[in-house]
């Protein structure tokens, strides 16, 4: 049987659409909503929501840094968020976001090296929780 086309004109067309559904599930963005105390570690980075105010929470993670011997002090603050840059004991760059998300809530983002570690985010989000009083029982009972 003889095609009326050649073949060889269809592999382009079959090349970019294969390339097109392996590559379209991986973009996109993802949106994660966490209710305080819940802890998501996606893509290397871990996220958390905390019960308490946007200040207190910077400075105690500023304290915990100093505590777990990471040192640096690269700080960008604005109204509604903060970023902390340190380095491990081991020389790995650490990035902590701290956003408002409320009046008396705030939502911690960590990541430490390029692609991440999560045993390393995970030791300073416990050191922060130590450092961090119990929530308002105010803040509690509006959940």
């Amino acid at each position: 049987m003889k095609f009326p086309f050649s073949p060889d004109l269809l592999r382009p067309p079959l090349f970019a659409l294969g390339l097109a559904a392996a590559i379209l599930p991986l973009a996109g963005c993802n949106f994660v909503v966490l209710r305080s105390g819940h802890t998501a570690y996606l893509f290397g980075e871990l996220n958390t929501s905390l019960d308490h105010a946007f200040l207190p929470v910077g400075a105690a993670v500023a304290t915990a840094c100093t505590e777990l011997g990471w040192t640096g002090s690269g700080r960008q603050q604005s109204l509604v968020d903060t970023v902390l840059t340190r380095r491990t004991d081991l020389g790995r760059a650490v990035v902590i976001k701290v956003e408002q998300t409320g009046r008396a809530s705030s939502r911690i983002r960590i990541r430490v090296g390029a692609g991440g570690d999560e045993a390393a985010s995970r030791r300073l989000l416990e050191r922060l929780r130590t450092i961090l009083p119990p929530a308002p029982a105010a803040v509690l009972a509006a959940r």
